[in-house]
């Protein structure tokens, strides 16, 4: 045999045993693989998601008469409500007693005033006719 002959035939077998390598190593991995979901089905989240897969299989083969009459009934409903004229969404605003508190400052309310009809503290009352009294309001125009 000569040089090239003998080249030839020692690339080949070293590219047979890289193919071969490569091919172990695939092989390997897919059993590893394999593994790895085998322990996840056998997993109480993978077994669970099994059984939701059989009810969803299961649900799609052979639908409920009595759920598709409910769903009917509640596509109606709504198909009623969307006709029907909009309702107040709200009822009016309920006034606070800070705001009749404010009021009654920006109309020129004592601080005894103050006190008396909403409740509120000297501290608060005397707040109140500082930042909501005619002089205030005088002040911030």
């Amino acid at each position: 045999m000569d040089i090239s002959t003998t080249f030839t035939t020692h690339l080949l077998l070293i590219a047979n045993a890289a193919m071969l390598a490569a091919a172990a190593i695939a092989i390997i991995r897919f059993r590893q693989q394999a593994r790895r979901f085998e322990k996840f089905w056998e997993s109480p989240v993978g077994a669970a998601m099994a059984e939701t897969e059989a009810l969803n299989a299961q649900s799609k083969a052979a639908p409920d008469p009595e759920l598709a009459r409910k769903v009917s009934e509640l596509q109606g409903v709504v198909w009623k409500l969307a006709q029907k004229e909009p309702v107040a969404e709200q009822a009016p605003k309920k006034q606070l007693p800070i705001d009749n508190a404010v009021r009654m400052a920006r109309h020129g309310a004592s601080v005894g005033e103050l006190i008396r009809s909403c409740g509120l503290t000297i501290g608060e009352a005397q707040l109140m006719r500082k930042l909501h009294g005619k002089s205030a309001a005088r002040t911030i125009n």
